[in-house]
């Protein structure tokens, strides 16, 4: 598998990280080939998230790794400025979640992270749907990333929101 995937739309590329790449990011020790990590910042959800992650691919290591680690986001400078993945690959169907780090937010990399992540799931051919559960209703930053990507709110709480978001079957 290529680590390296280069979006055909944006000025980024996701590299996907193993599971060695993961336990070094939460050690500070990850060095990748040419890639800055410089203002790259983890917050404490983001490390939870990566630990279970973490977990998940030694408790199933057999797993096809693409669907359960994350993606650096990696800008057109080569920095990392974020990372984007999904939860596990059941039933056609995937769960996303990404992050930005503070000083890259506010432009628009989470909106380019995730229209490559669709671009490349749908060359796949193994996903119907993606899905961003949870989401909450204070994160609207983040609401409006789903939306302009193209995915439909399903379901909404005083505290959360659901969306999904449908390939088109050709």
């Amino acid at each position: 598998m290529n680590k390296k995937i280069k979006s055909h739309m944006y000025p980024i590329s996701l590299y996907v990280l193993s599971k060695d790449e993961l336990v070094s990011l939460i050690s500070k020790s990850l060095l990748l080939p040419n890639i800055s990590f410089n203002r790259f910042v983890l917050d404490d959800v983001t490390m939870q998230a990566i630990y279970k992650k973490i977990q998940k691919m030694t408790d199933f290591n057999h797993l096809d790794v693409k669907w359960y680690t994350y993606h650096l986001v990696i800008n057109q400078n080569d920095e990392a400025v974020g990372l984007i993945g999904y939860k596990g690959l059941k039933n056609r169907s995937v769960e996303v979640g990404y992050y930005i780090a503070p000083y890259y937010r506010r432009q628009n990399y989470s909106y380019q992270a995730l229209m490559s992540m669709i671009e490349w799931t749908e060359k796949t051919n193994q996903v119907d749907r993606i899905t961003a559960t949870r989401v909450l209703s204070t994160n609207i930053g983040s609401q409006k990333v789903l939306e302009k990507c193209g995915f439909d709110l399903d379901d909404c709480t005083d505290y959360e929101k659901s969306y999904s978001y449908h390939f088109t079957v050709t």
